[in-house]
């Protein structure tokens, strides 16, 4: 049997700990931790995990996107169990973008309890599922009230996330 290309020992890293197993790099980033199992962190290629399938989040985005009037950005992620979207409405209710990578935090409320937030998220949820499976449909909206970028004019997914999670905390 010839011998695997030099690439491939970058693709396939030694297994951390010697068992007598294969070790394959799936895109899933993670973490070991003292007791030897691996706490999920994410994934480098955008793709989200939910119950066992992979959403593509730029794709739920470029539907969802659909719905939207120019100026507007919607973010899907997942966030505790459930296919969120994060909505930012531009000139709803005087909300402003962070431009420049300015770091005031944005609220964040739920879609539902505005009338505007409350009309395109039923767009969104129609538009999405008429394209995409049901698991790619968001179970919940969110309104946020501008968008943190970073200097490169990029959307902070990560910041989102933050202010989102700690929105949807339990009181």
């Amino acid at each position: 049997m010839p011998s695997a290309p030099r690439w491939w020992s970058s693709r396939a890293p030694a297994h951390p700990i010697p068992i007598p197993s294969r070790f394959y790099l799936s895109g899933d980033i993670g973490r070991w931790t003292s007791d030897g199992s691996i706490t999920h962190l994410g994934r480098r290629d955008g793709l989200l995990k939910l119950d066992g399938n992979r959403i593509n989040a730029a794709e739920v985005e470029q539907y969802a996107g659909k719905c939207l009037q120019p100026g507007d950005i919607v973010i899907v992620d997942v966030l505790n169990g459930e296919l969120v979207a994060v909505m930012y409405l531009d000139g709803h209710l005087d909300n402003t973008t962070a431009r420049d990578g300015a770091e005031s935090q944005p609220c964040v409320w739920d879609a539902t309890t505005d009338d505007t937030g409350s009309a395109r998220a039923a767009a969104i949820a129609a538009t999405v599922g008429a394209s995409l499976p049901r698991y790619m449909v968001p179970s919940r909206f969110l309104l946020i009230s501008h968008v943190p970028f970073t200097a490169s004019r990029k959307v902070k997914r990560k910041a989102i996330r933050g202010f989102c999670q700690n929105f949807l905390a339990p009181q």
